[in-house]
């Protein structure tokens, strides 16, 4: 080898790293669904069925062409730290229910509005223990 190579950093685990960023793209990546499906359901809401089924089909897709792909490829090449520990199931999950949640909202779209699709709500556990802690006080009507 010539004198001036020089050889350096030539292994280095970039996996903590890597599994760093993933995190972060999870998190951002879940936002973005809570965002879409709280946009739908502002859209029922007010009515708006139709758009609101749009919107999120347009949203969906949107979010299948930002790296789903690259992320779950990338989340497949870290060891994982135990046997539940599968950092690409969000991703392909997503990926392998993508057309059948698009083929839900395109269905949902087409249905009457007194056949509107049930909410979920969640609570915080702070939540939950103020309104027993109220007796359910605050509740509107």
């Amino acid at each position: 080898m010539p004198k001036e190579w020089k050889v350096s950093r030539v292994f280095s685990d970039r996996e903590p790293e890597m599994r760093s960023k993933l995190a972060k793209s999870e998190k951002t990546f879940r936002g973005c669904l809570e965002g879409i499906a709280i946009l739908g359901q502002a859209y029922f809401s007010i009515g708006e069925r139709d758009s609101g089924c749009r919107a999120a089909t347009r949203l969906i897709a949107e979010l299948q062409t930002a790296g789903i792909s690259d992320a779950e490829f990338k989340a497949r090449l870290l060891t994982p730290s135990s046997e539940g520990d599968r950092p690409e199931d969000l991703w392909g999950d997503f990926r392998r229910v993508m057309p059948e949640m698009i083929e839900l909202l395109r269905l949902e779209a087409k249905r009457p509005d007194e056949y509107t699709a049930e909410i979920d709500v969640e609570f915080l556990p702070a939540e939950i223990e103020t309104l027993l802690r109220n007796g359910g006080k605050d509740r509107v009507s």
